[in-house]
């Protein structure tokens, strides 16, 4: 309870500090962080504000096509997950479908949707207008939109099907048949980034400076909304990350977050590679203690998936961002449970404590002290707590 409470301290010692206009707390981790802060410094400036991994990788696609894979792709690989089952979360079923040769065609046989016309062939690269393409049956055509596309072959039998899943050997194909119609992709998120964009001019009108305050681990989340605003939206407003912790050298990509580290653009509390490296060396992911913090910063709403536009009866667009949520965690009684000893214990400490200024100053090292003990006798405290618990933290 007291680390919900110190990482408070600390962010509003940055934000004075610093100068800060506005404190921005990202969903869903933010939101008892925000309950606290607000109960603790009624006076400042803050908003709880919906971002998730999700949404991030599908709006930084065009910046960043590796994460897009990473996240969506190879992080799903060999988990028995269809391809159908893929490209629902990446909101991009009809572009699959677009794409996808029937199971019913044969290898040789070219194939026609939508926009084509009907008896007509498309022809490939530099062949003669008219004339049908003899290229050998991997780079078979298929007209989409009155576009060629390129139809992949399965690796046993002619085709890849929606209903096959998504391997160690098919993966690769899928990423080509989204490289070669990354245009396309881009194109499905395009409303979208439209309604994120006015979203967040609405949250941060007449601020100079932001924080947005996450649990960590990259600090991917925060890092992402810096650069939609600043470089993509162009949202006059200087955005800076804050997370509790950074990656670790336990993740498979421990340095993801030491540049913005470095450039000032992320800010962490208990540690990174520079500061309490004790801490940073014991803290494992592959343990599951990612799952343990995110389980103490859980919150009973939904998650949070992405953004589009509000539509009238008729269906036609109305210029006011929509939210979009998905599914609720499981336990929403332990989970208010946790949130409510939060908010008691910040009560209670803030009663006692609230003239002496000195003893909110915390350090990272201490907040992280209860976790270390709880984190004793190989995690049995910590797994008998966790499974009363089913926290969903893929994209």
């Amino acid at each position: 309870m007291a680390r919900r409470l110190t990482y408070c301290s600390f962010i509003l010692e940055y934000c004075r500090f610093h100068q800060v206009d506005k404190v921005l707390f990202l969903s869903r981790d933010g939101d008892i962080l925000s309950q606290v802060y607000r109960k603790l410094y009624p006076q400042e400036n803050t908003e709880y504000v919906y971002w998730s991994r999700k949404a991030a990788v599908k709006l930084m696609a065009a910046s960043d096509r590796y994460d897009f894979f990473r996240r969506f792709l190879d992080h799903k690989v060999n988990q028995k997950l269809s391809l159908e089952e893929i490209f629902r979360p990446m909101e991009l079923e009809a572009l699959l479908n677009e794409l996808q040769q029937c199971d019913a065609d044969m290898p040789g046989q070219l194939m026609q949707c939508d926009a084509g016309v009907p008896g007509q062939l498309m022809q490939c690269d530099a062949g003669v207008p008219g004339q049908l393409s003899q290229e050998p049956p991997e780079s078979q055509l298929m007209c989409c939109g009155g576009e060629t596309k390129r139809v992949y072959e399965r690796l046993t039998a002619g085709t890849l099907r929606k209903s096959d899943p998504l391997t160690s050997e098919n993966v690769k194909y899928v990423k080509k048949l989204l490289t070669d119609n990354w245009d396309r992709v881009l194109a499905c998120y395009q409303e979208e980034h439209e309604a994120a964009k006015l979203y967040y001019e609405k949250v941060l009108s007449g601020c100079r400076k932001a924080v947005a305050v996450d649990i960590g681990w990259a600090g991917s989340g925060a890092i992402a909304l810096k650069t939609l605003v600043e470089k993509v939206w162009g949202i006059p407003c200087n955005v800076k990350g804050m997370i509790a912790g950074t990656n670790t050298l336990h993740n498979f990509e421990p340095f993801a977050s030491e540049t913005f580290l470095q450039a000032g653009e992320l800010v962490s509390y208990m540690y990174s590679m520079s500061h309490n490296r004790d801490l940073m060396k014991k803290h494992d992911p592959n343990r599951d203690y990612n799952v343990y913090w995110e389980l103490l910063l859980s919150s009973p709403t939904r998650q949070f998936t992405g953004f589009g536009f509000k539509r009238d009866e008729a269906g036609n667009v109305l210029k006011e961002p929509e939210l979009h949520f998905g599914k609720y965690d499981e336990n929403q009684k332990g989970i208010r449970e946790i949130q409510r000893g939060i908010l008691d214990f910040a009560g209670q400490y803030q009663e006692h404590f609230g003239d002496q200024d000195w003893l909110f100053r915390i350090s990272g090292r201490d907040a992280y002290a209860p976790m270390l003990a709880a984190a004793g006798y190989k995690e049995k405290y910590l797994k008998a707590v966790a499974k009363r618990f089913a926290l969903d933290i893929q994209v």
